[in-house]
């Protein structure tokens, strides 16, 4: 698959190919979705084929765009069109693209599900992987998942934010956070997440509770656990589906607890469980299940000292 992927890219690449000997550059003759269907047959766990196969993806986009802006300047300049004009046509096009619900130009786009396949592959790997490695060994492959995710999230971050952004980054995010030795893809997990907040990206409550349940003593203050409770917390479904020792090592993660604020919000959010987790019976019985059972003596005195700081 590589292989043929690779003579796909020698093709795009190759400005002098001509098709048919009519003059027609060969590179608008290749299907560009060869590119993802190549991806998504490759083995899951297998990214270093995948990322192989995604790097010619991407570059022949980009010397296809290329390409394609030329053809259309070569083509003005010969008809004598006046540069504003043809802006104007091209602003045209695309309104009546995006009106009829499709893109303009999609086939020169990334395909979404590529790329998120790739992301999840990251953590596959990963995972698959990290128990084999030792020494110099583990250090050379927790360096090039680095790298790797860097690569992904430098192309992400060209990307339509609502389109691919929105999607691609959570899970960008849980896949830097499958080696828990290393702090460095931790530390660019915690980047994405504060900048999904600081832009107010959509929830992915799933990728959410993944990434609580890899919250141990290990750790400690590596990433902001305490919001992704907090956030899961408010939301009743993602609530419900919540277990109670995955909520306790959040607590632990806090140790020494020299975050009072961050601190004080899990045992806010563990009282919060708490009282979610009650029959309102007129006896404060707590119902089944893993929340609130048995109750949390820590969180149930939090409100009497509420406002006494640590």
């Amino acid at each position: 698959l590589v292989h043929i992927s690779d003579e796909l890219s020698t093709m795009v690449e190759d400005e002098d190919d001509v098709a048919g000997g009519e003059g027609v550059d060969a590179r608008f003759d290749i299907d560009l979705s060869l590119y993802p269907k190549l991806i998504l047959a490759i083995p899951i766990n297998d990214l270093v084929h995948r990322m192989e196969v995604l790097r010619r993806y991407i570059d022949a986009l980009d010397a296809a765009t290329k390409a394609a802006t030329n053809s259309d300047a070569t083509d003005n300049a010969e008809d004598g069109a006046p540069a504003s004009d043809t802006k104007a046509d091209d602003v045209s096009e695309d309104a009546d693209a995006a009106g009829s619900g499709k893109a303009p130009n999609a086939s020169m786009e990334l395909d979404l599900r590529a790329i998120l396949s790739v992301c999840d592959s990251v953590g596959s790997y990963a995972v698959t992987n990290r128990r084999t490695r030792r020494g110099r060994a583990d250090r050379t492959f927790n360096q090039y998942l680095l790298d790797t995710v860097c690569y992904l999230g430098d192309q992400i971050a060209e990307l339509d934010e609502e389109r691919y952004q929105h999607k691609c980054l959570p899970r960008l995010m849980a896949s830097a956070m499958s080696v828990a030795s290393d702090a460095t893809l931790w530390t660019y997990a915690e980047d994405i997440f504060w900048y999904m907040e600081e832009n107010k990206f959509p929830i992915d409550y799933k990728v959410y509770r993944h990434i609580l349940k890899l919250s141990t003593f290990r750790n400690t203050s590596a990433f902001p656990f305490w919001k992704v409770l907090k956030v899961l917390v408010h939301d009743e479904a993602s609530r419900s589906k919540l277990d109670m020792v995955d909520v306790l090592n959040v607590l632990h993660n806090q140790f020494p607890f020299t975050d009072a604020p961050a601190t004080k919000s899990v045992m806010r959010s563990m009282l919060s469980l708490q009282q979610a987790a009650l029959v309102e019976d007129g006896h404060g019985a707590p119902t089944g299940g893993s929340i609130g059972t048995p109750p949390i003596g820590i969180a149930a005195n939090l409100d009497t000292h509420a406002d006494r700081g640590t």
